[in-house]
């Protein structure tokens, strides 16, 4: 009895010290979580990642510890990997919360792979971090779709915004343009021009507007300013604006396109993109146990479960159900290209159907 005393107090020591608390009940597992209390995404995030790490250690015969820090101290990080390590942790999902951590002592554990969500790791940037991956939804194909559908409809002026700027929306934007692009290019606009008729590919504009360094509060006056002339649909990204863009279509009837995480979208929303980080993580995991040279940045789409579309038909009156799964079907199959390609950001596609703007505060 008093060795199994002793041994429960050098455990509690051992948690107690890394100022960390072990959430689950498993003594030891291969796979390691590593969060924290106070993690903006809140408590469906940790449900998410949870139920991930339940599916994928049974279907794969693994166990997995997870674990809640209460700070985000570089020493508690690395306690924390130390003590996982020690009962037999060689993979560690951990959240955007402690990815500048990560990157300084990843090199120290050669034989473990870091997973991180939702963020993108730039190699010309950080260098070479072979055993540290990024898994992300992707936003070429949800962006392509939402521009594909919304240019067949009556549509002519988009605008997209949003107050911070990385690769996930330049990736969301180029997958938004190339849709837009393609759609054009299938419709034809009949014109009458002194009583004969002029046929043209169809034309719509793209407003990028530019907020990064604005104040939030501020943001409510120039959307007003800015859209409400010049923009039929407006795209944003994750959570960021959705308090003032709600207020603003609220008050005004506006009509936009959402872009939403964690489900939360509005009433007036025309299309909804949700993303699912428990099909994200269990698809990062399987991935990763499949193959021996994985992208540092793994993207995951509609064919993996990770992403789905919602949309309302009273807004998308000349689309339907059958151009959605028609394009859900062309992904799955590879049989529709999109250029994915990090190295041609969205500024240098050529376009012929759609002109963009970018508009600065």
């Amino acid at each position: 009895m008093k060795k199994i005393f002793l041994l429960l107090c050098c455990a509690f020591m051992c948690l107690s010290l890394c100022g960390c608390e072990q959430v689950t009940k498993k003594p030891e597992g291969e796979i390691a979580y590593i969060g924290y209390y106070n993690n903006d995404d809140g408590p469906g995030y940790l449900e998410a990642i949870t139920r991930a790490l339940e599916d994928y250690t049974v279907s794969a015969s693994k166990q997995y510890t997870a674990y809640q820090l209460r700070d985000v101290k570089r020493d508690t990080f690395i306690n924390t990997i130390d003590l996982a390590i020690k009962t037999g942790a060689n993979t560690f999902v951990i959240p955007y919360d402690f990815f500048t951590v990560l990157l300084e002592v990843h090199a120290n554990y050669p034989e473990c792979k870091f997973i991180v969500l939702d963020t993108y790791i730039d190699e010309t940037v950080l260098g070479d971090v072979k055993n540290v991956y990024s898994a992300s939804f992707n936003p070429y194909e949800t962006g392509y779709i939402a521009g594909y559908m919304l240019a067949n409809e009556d549509y002519d002026s988009f605008g997209y915004s949003s107050n911070f700027s990385n690769k996930v929306e330049e990736r969301y934007i180029s997958g938004i343009l190339q849709g837009l692009e393609d759609a054009c290019e299938t419709i034809e606009v009949v014109e009458v021009v002194n009583n004969k008729e002029k046929i043209s590919k169809k034309a719509v504009n793209f407003y990028i507007y530019d907020f990064e360094n604005v104040k939030f509060e501020d943001i409510q006056t120039d959307v007003a300013l800015a859209f409400q002339t010049k923009v039929d649909v407006f795209f944003y990204l994750g959570n960021t604006l959705y308090e003032v863009i709600e207020d603003y279509t609220y008050r005004s009837g506006f009509e936009y396109v959402a872009y939403v995480a964690n489900d939360r979208a509005s009433e007036n929303d025309v299309i909804t993109i949700r993303i699912d980080y428990s099909s994200l993580l269990k698809a990062a995991l399987n991935y990763l146990d499949k193959t021996n040279n994985a992208e540092t940045n793994m993207m995951f789409g509609i064919y993996d479960g990770v992403q789905s579309i919602d949309y309302d038909m009273n807004y998308l009156k000349l689309s339907s159900e059958r151009l959605y799964m028609g394009f859900r079907d062309r992904i799955s199959t590879n049989d529709l290209v999109l250029l994915d390609d990090d190295s041609i950001t969205w500024d240098k596609l050529e376009l012929k159907n759609v002109k963009v703007e970018k508009v600065s505060n």
